[in-house]
């Protein structure tokens, strides 16, 4: 009679155990999804983070979705960014280009608060004999990027890059 109160408390042991293995994969599983979400963010959790990942996605030729690193005040207004981009990708493919030799040769140096909102991300080249070779800058010649904070989120400030 005891055996068989000890194969009976050993099952509820392994159903308890297969339980509590079950819950700790789950909360693995809602941990590893919730941390996906949360990289997937528009913007970047600091001024240097966003600046990364918007520069990743130009060197990936994701060029639609670097949109996602420029703040916006509205959905309308990227969504004409994004088609006045697509038209610009078309017609003045050169830009593209040069974005992309920018990004390819620089790399981040240093970000400096201008206010509390408001950060410059510098950027430096690579390789220093470049500096003396060849000159991409951004648009206007600036070697640097303006992110700005909004909602707890920095962006890149909009109608900076072209």
């Amino acid at each position: 009679m005891t055996y068989g109160l000890n194969s009976s408390f050993k099952r509820q042991l392994n159903n308890k155990t297969k339980n509590k293995r079950l819950l700790a994969v789950i909360i693995l599983v809602l941990i590893i999804m919730f941390s996906i979400v949360l990289n997937e963010r528009e913007g970047g959790a600091t001024p240097k983070e966003v600046v990364k990942r918007w520069t990743k996605t130009v060197k990936n030729d994701e060029f639609e979705k670097m949109f996602d690193y420029i703040h916006f005040d509205n959905k309308r207004d990227k969504d004409e960014s994004v088609q006045e981009f697509k038209k610009i990708s078309k017609e003045e493919k050169y830009k593209l280009d040069m974005l992309k030799t920018f990004v390819n040769d620089n790399e981040i140096d240093e970000d400096k608060m201008i206010d509390l909102d408001t950060f410059i991300v510098r950027f430096k080249k690579i390789n220093e004999k470049d500096n003396f070779d060849k000159k991409y800058l951004i648009n206007d010649g600036r070697g640097f990027l303006t992110v700005e904070k909004h909602n707890g989120r920095w962006f890149l400030k909009k109608n900076q890059l072209w």
